[in-house]
């Protein structure tokens, strides 16, 4: 019988918000120019397939304030395309290049990133085996935990 931790996989969406959380927090920690961060910080999130010629604008401009900024986009992008492969053997590599680039580089809240993927590394190659994710269990269990939150206070029904 197979195990439910074998069956268990990381949602490609959970991974990519693992990733921006990261790069909201060092968004956070650059003082000057937050408000012009704050207006570009769904552009920094798309995919880099997905900007318009605007966005890139947007990124250049973005880079010239923070380096640290750069660094992390790139990586967010790597990240990306590691989990964009269909192969499981071929994926594999690439995320542990992606490993090694974090390691490499001095933002310390994209270790805290890996440390978190390396320990669901397990789940995540389960994605590339299955490309399976729990994302509609997810989404289905935040939409029951909204129901609950807005039924608090609610007096019962007398029946």
């Amino acid at each position: 019988m197979i195990e439910e931790a074998q069956l268990k996989t990381l949602d490609k969406v959970e991974a990519i918000s693992i990733d921006e959380f990261a790069i909201k927090e060092k968004e956070k920690q650059t003082a000057a120019n937050r408000k012009k961060f704050y207006k570009s910080r769904l552009t920094f999130l798309r995919a880099g397939e997905k900007l318009d010629e605007y966005g890139h604008q947007q990124l250049i401009e973005l880079f010239k304030l923070s380096p640290a900024l750069e660094k992390a986009w790139k990586l967010k992008e790597k990240f990306r395309d590691s989990l964009q492969i269909p192969d499981v053997k071929e994926s594999i590599q690439p995320l542990d290049n992606w490993y090694e680039n974090v390691s490499q580089s001095t933002l310390n809240l994209f270790c805290r990133t890996k440390g978190t993927l390396k320990r669901l590394e397990q789940h995540s190659i389960n994605y590339f085996k299955t490309r399976i994710t729990n994302g509609f269990a997810e989404r289905l269990n935040n939409k029951i935990k909204l129901v609950k939150r807005i039924g608090y206070g609610v007096p019962k029904l007398k029946t």
